[in-house]
């Protein structure tokens, strides 16, 4: 069973407890780096040059994989 809930990043500080219950994570657009470092573990994994509402991201070991959204009806 895979459990999908979301978080505002602007939140994460307050939750770090929380997150280490949640190994797999799918990112979207973070502009605040320190939100997206509290979110991802990695200073180097910066969330603003994802489009914010069509692509995502998600951890693969020590990198991040981007994907985005397929185009429906096109």
């Amino acid at each position: 069973m895979w459990l999908f809930i979301t978080l505002n990043a602007s939140a994460a500080h307050s939750l770090t407890d929380w997150l280490d219950f949640f190994h797999t994570r799918l990112f979207g657009h973070v502009k605040d780096a320190e939100a997206a470092y509290l979110l991802t573990g990695n200073r180097s994994h910066t969330l603003d040059h994802l489009t914010a509402g069509v692509q995502f991201a998600m951890r693969e070991d020590s990198r991040l994989l981007s994907f985005w959204l397929p185009a429906i009806g096109q």
